[in-house]
Parts: C-alpha cells; structure tokens; sequence
C-alpha cells in the first residue's frame, strides 16, 4: 500500500528539508504503508508514523512522519 501526503504538508515538508515535492511524491509510492508507534509527547502517548526514504542533497534520507500529515488511507483486503 502507498501512502499519500496532503498536498499543503508535501509542500512544507519539502521546503524545510531542502527537496522537491516529486522526490517526496516518489517516496510515498515508495512505501510499503506500514505503520510504526511512538511516543509523540514527554507523556509517553503513542502516535502513528509513516517511514519515507526521501532523498535530499544525493543521499537518502529515512524519516518518520506523523499519519496527520497523510490522506486518509484505506488498506486492501483481497
């Protein structure tokens, strides 16, 4: 399953990180989907994570981001 980032988010995200939003868009196609918990806050809530390998500056760049910054995904049953 692919994920997909909201528009707005990709923007962003790929500004701060110094990329494209295509380098983040061929991540997304990239991932496998799998949602990994940790904790988001110093009170131990766990929070769910995608992880996209984006590559910045000619390296590639494994890093979780929040399942808030993504659409609604809906997983295959067949």
């Amino acid at each position: 399953m692919t994920v997909e980032m909201k528009k707005e988010i990709r923007k962003r995200i790929a500004c701060m990180m110094g990329t494209t939003q295509e380098a983040i868009r061929k991540a997304e196609a990239e991932c496998d989907g799998r949602l990994y918990m940790g904790p988001i806050d110093a009170a131990g809530t766990l929070g769910g994570f995608y992880l996209l390998h984006v590559p910045v500056k000619g390296k590639i760049e494994p890093t979780l981001f929040p399942t808030e910054y993504f659409v609604k995904q809906k997983e295959d049953n067949a």
